[in-house]
């Protein structure tokens, strides 16, 4: 785990400031290829904890955003420091804005 990451349940959860949320979204929508994103939330987090399939695929994301105030707290609590938290929803918002910016298109699949 590097600095720029907090761990929970063998989980890496990247630290952003909302300049490096968008940096990581606009390069990820200038690679041009599949670019794997979360926002785990406390309750997934758990539902990691619970099942080594959900974990896995929470490591293999390529971004993984903190969502839910619990996150957040979560890593004060345990000594990782403070956490800016980014709903999900909010998100979305920024990827559909600056692929918007980039006359893209935006597929979103799956979801709970």
């Amino acid at each position: 785990m590097n600095t720029n990451q907090v761990e929970f349940f063998d989980i890496p959860i990247d630290r952003l400031t909302q300049r490096t949320l968008e940096l990581k979204l606009s390069q990820a929508l200038d690679e041009l290829g599949q670019v794997l994103i979360a926002t785990p939330n406390p309750e997934m987090l758990l539902a990691a904890h619970q099942d080594e399939e959900i974990a896995r695929i929470l490591r293999s994301m390529h971004i993984r955003i903190p969502d839910g105030f619990g996150v957040s707290l979560l890593s004060r609590l345990t000594g990782q420091g403070p956490l800016r938290r980014f709903p999900g929803v909010d998100v979305l918002l920024d990827l559909c804005r600056l692929a918007g910016m980039r006359k893209m298109h935006v597929a979103i699949i799956g979801g709970w």
